[in-house]
């Protein structure tokens, strides 16, 4: 229980640095204009509804490097250089080490990357799975498929969504089979399919555990077509 309840308030920490960063959303990639926040609504002395625009206080962490992470000011460099200095606050630890690993990989700086998604992926945060996702694929893109299953099977699991799990054991399995050993990829496979059959991750590994089985001339068991056929009943682009 103590456990469950430090990985809520994780996430409620998580939520409330994200609601922060909203403020200093040109630090991601730009996108088209949208309209202005607006407040709650008020009925003003001539009875009239009005909802006036929001006013937004930027964190006092956060002010000294606004310039730096907010457009027209802001470049690559400039924003590597504030989220670097931001990854020391606890705060935006995590996050700013997302951002510094997403800015140093766009820069060719795979080992930054490198680095700072080693950490992120390590703690228990909403951006620990995509950051080990990431983590493990930029080992692979160096040919490094036994570093890159190495850090996926490293990760500590306890208190992940089963979304995240489904995830998991969907790369676990693609990585097996890719360095040759089918066998544990389809007892992966097995556990995804009985486990989250109504997963989009699980629905888009079926055709591949089927090749698998294949590959191997196995035939699948009754139990097994049973949780296939549960995975086809709940996939998303199933004809009604």
């Amino acid at each position: 229980m103590r456990s469950a309840g430090r990985g809520r308030l994780a996430c409620a920490g998580a939520l409330a640095a994200i609601a922060a960063l909203a403020l200093v959303a040109a630090a991601q990639a730009p996108g088209p204009p949208t309209g202005p926040r607006l407040a709650p609504p008020r009925i003003e002395s001539d009875g009239i509804l009005r909802w006036p625009a929001a006013s937004e206080t930027v964190p006092a962490d956060l002010a000294p490097w606004r310039k730096s992470l907010q457009a027209p000011e802001a470049t690559d460099s400039s924003r590597l250089v504030a989220w670097r200095a931001l990854a020391r606050h606890s705060r935006w630890r995590l996050y700013a080490l997302r951002r510094v690993a997403s800015l140093s990989l766009a820069s060719g700086d795979s080992a930054g990357a490198d680095t700072a998604l080693r950490v992120v992926a390590t703690e228990r945060s909403m951006w620990q799975w995509p950051s080990l996702n990431d983590y493990a694929r930029l080992a692979l893109a160096r040919g490094d498929s036994a570093q890159a299953l190495q850090r996926l099977e490293d990760a500590g699991r306890a208190e992940w969504p089963d979304e995240d799990r489904a995830l998991w054991l969907s790369l676990d399995a693609v990585l097996r089979a890719g360095t040759g050993d089918t066998a544990t990829a389809i007892d992966l496979g097995r556990q995804a399919l009985k486990r989250y059959p109504a997963l989009p991750s699980t629905a888009k590994l079926l055709p591949r555990w089927e090749a698998w089985l294949v590959r191997r001339g196995e035939r699948p068991s009754l139990d097994d077509q049973r949780a296939a056929a549960e995975v086809e009943f709940f996939r998303p682009d199933r004809a009604a």
